[in-house]
């Protein structure tokens, strides 16, 4: 037998992992995003299996956050150097 799939709702997906997203931008995003995980029908409601969104989160979002951070500490450090 199988374990409970844990779900989360559209507005802790927003919370938890996507700094407060309005809800036309996670719209937007579902629309846009091929990778980002597809919701499952719960009780004529939507909702997200947990870990799934947590995989999605790992491998799409933060390598981004990551790289745009390291993006900025590069440019921090170019500026200081030409100072």
């Amino acid at each position: 037998m199988g374990y409970p799939i844990k779900t989360i709702s559209h507005d802790e997906v927003c919370q938890s992992y996507l700094a407060g997203m309005s809800r036309v931008t996670f719209w937007r995003l579902r629309k846009n995003d091929p990778t980002f995980p597809k919701p499952l029908k719960y009780l004529k409601k939507l909702v997200w299996d947990r870990e799934q969104i947590e995989d999605w989160y790992v491998n799409r979002l933060l390598p981004a956050q990551n790289k745009a951070g390291e993006r900025e500490r590069i440019n921090h450090s170019e500026a200081k150097e030409t100072s």
